[in-house]
This record gives C-alpha cells, sequence and structure tokens, in this order.
C-alpha cells in the first residue's frame, strides 16, 4: 500500500540496523510472524495492518518526523487523565456546594 511505504520502510529500517528479528517483534505485539511479516511487506493492508505498524512503532520507540511517538503517545494520555482529574474535581466540588445549598448536605 503505497501510503504506508514510508513507514514500512522505516520500520524495516530500524529492526535491521537494531538487529531485531521481526519473530521477536511478532511475539511483542503477540502476533503472527506470517502476518507480521506480510503487512511489513506490503502484501497485507487495511485497519488491521495500520495498527499493527503504528503499535510497532510505539512499543519500539521509533522517531517519526523528528518526534518520539511513544513520547508523544505519553504526553497527550497525561494531558487527557489530567483534563479528567480536573473536570472529577470541579463535579465534585459543584456536587458538594450544590448539596449544601439544597439542604441535603451538612
Amino acid at each position: 500500500m503505497p501510503e504506508t511505504l514510508t513507514l514500512r520502510t522505516k520500520i524495516l529500517n530500524y529492526l535491521e540496523r537494531e538487529n531485531i528479528p521481526q519473530k521477536d517483534v511478532a511475539l511483542l505485539i503477540d502476533e503472527n510472524r506470517q502476518y507480521l511479516n506480510e503487512v511489513l511487506n506490503g502484501k497485507k493492508t487495511g485497519v488491521k495492518a495500520n495498527l499493527m505498524l503504528l503499535t510497532i512503532v510505539k512499543f519500539l520507540g521509533i522517531k517519526w518526523g523528528g518526534v518520539n511517538m511513544s513520547e508523544e503517545f505519553k504526553e497527550k494520555v497525561g494531558t487527557f487523565i489530567a483534563g479528567l482529574l480536573i473536570v472529577g474535581f470541579f463535579v465534585l466540588l459543584f456536587g458538594i456546594v450544590g448539596g449544601i445549598e439544597m439542604g441535603t448536605i451538612g
């Protein structure tokens, strides 16, 4: 698939440079070694194949466009969790204040 060619090439080059066998990657992401090989060589395509490529990038911390994808992923997850905590705090705060005003608390 042409649109994933660059990513597949980047992954294959990384595996070769770091001397990481495809069977080890297949074990890491819990996938069939033959299917992994077909995805990396462009014979298998689609949503599952694309998710596999992104999973490999994330697990191995392969840099893409000068950004370490695993670090970027961690940052986004951290921001999301912080947002949830802030929202949760305000929901709790307003729930308590509303309960006091309505006379159901204290």
